[in-house]
């Protein structure tokens, strides 16, 4: 499996949404930045996908496996954080080698608080739901 950076979980995200007619006011966070790493509006109504993306880690980090689950924990925390506005829908988005941290959130936190997951493989996008999360 290729490892993918947050830069290209990020725009991969950002392509699958402009394909879903989510394009204006589109805002990536930059740096240091405050903010999520995506907002953006739809095309057609007043509402929001606001997403918080993370990458593999890099090649240098002696433990990949432990700083995949802090990367994982944090993004939960921040996307948490942030989840504030009834106008929203709110995201994650990893790589595939999270894909075994994401099966193992309970179904029925993502259903209550509305998250919705993205999985960015080598050349495609996958946006999973509390019902897609519930069959595994």
């Amino acid at each position: 499996m290729k490892k993918v950076d947050e830069e290209v979980v990020r725009s991969r995200v950002i392509e699958w949404l402009n394909r879903n007619r989510y394009s204006r006011e589109l805002r990536i966070r930059a740096g240091h930045e405050r903010g999520p790493d995506i907002r953006v509006l739809h095309d057609t109504s007043a509402t929001y996908f606001i997403v918080e993306a993370k990458g593999d880690p890099s090649k240098r980090v002696k433990y990949p496996a432990q700083a995949r689950y802090l990367n994982f924990s944090h993004c939960l925390g921040q996307i948490l954080q942030r989840m504030k506005y009834k106008n929203a829908r709110y995201g994650v988005a990893f790589p595939e080698s999270y894909l075994s941290l994401v099966r193992g959130l309970p179904w029925q936190v993502c259903k209550n608080i509305g998250l919705e997951i993205f999985i960015v493989r080598d050349k495609s996008v996958q946006l999973l739901r509390w019902r897609d999360l519930r069959h595994h």
